[in-house]
């Protein structure tokens, strides 16, 4: 995916857009920090190797950026109507990216410290189309920022959306 800077800015960093036929896509191939919980209930949630992140319901594009830093970066959550962050362990330093049908949607490994250890701040903002503008579908911009760090428990950066209301971590 995007390499890395020696400062911890990334050096790039790509946009996809996710089908989102069903709202949800995956980070597949993580140890789960803490015990599995079924998927319903949480922006961010833990089963079966995979970390899966919930979409709002009524959106009919979402895109996504994925940045990876060697540090913490920046907090932009200012710029987002809800932010989540969790830390996680990789097993093999690679993981990928899957859409709902588990279809790829992108690999990000190598991760930069290998297996070990890595926190992902998701942020979620919803698009905004001025009124009287062409009719366009909701949608939302989606960005995910990794880094190695101790894994732990989702934490509530922001929750802003009525959505994410609906979806509160357990622990925030």
């Amino acid at each position: 995916m995007a390499g890395m800077s020696s400062r911890g800015a990334p050096a790039g960093n790509a946009a996809r857009l996710l089908d989102v036929t069903f709202p949800y896509f995956m980070i597949e191939g993580v140890e789960n920090p803490w015990p599995p919980r079924p998927w319903p209930g949480e922006i961010v949630s833990a089963s079966a190797g995979a970390l899966r992140f919930q979409l709002p319901d009524g959106a009919r594009t979402a895109t996504l950026t994925v940045e990876t830093f060697a540090r913490p970066p920046g907090c932009v959550a200012e710029d987002f109507d809800d932010v989540v962050e969790v830390g996680y362990r990789s097993r093999t330093g690679e993981h990928r990216l899957l859409d709902w049908a588990h279809r790829p949607v992108c690999d990000l490994g190598p991760l930069l410290a290998g297996p070990g250890g890595y926190r992902v701040r998701y942020h979620v903002r919803e698009v905004r189309f001025p009124r009287g503008a062409e009719l366009r579908p909701p949608g939302v911009d989606v960005l995910l920022r990794i880094w190695p760090a101790a894994p732990g428990e989702p934490v509530a950066v922001k929750i802003t959306s009525d959505w994410a209301r609906c979806w509160r971590p357990a622990r925030s």
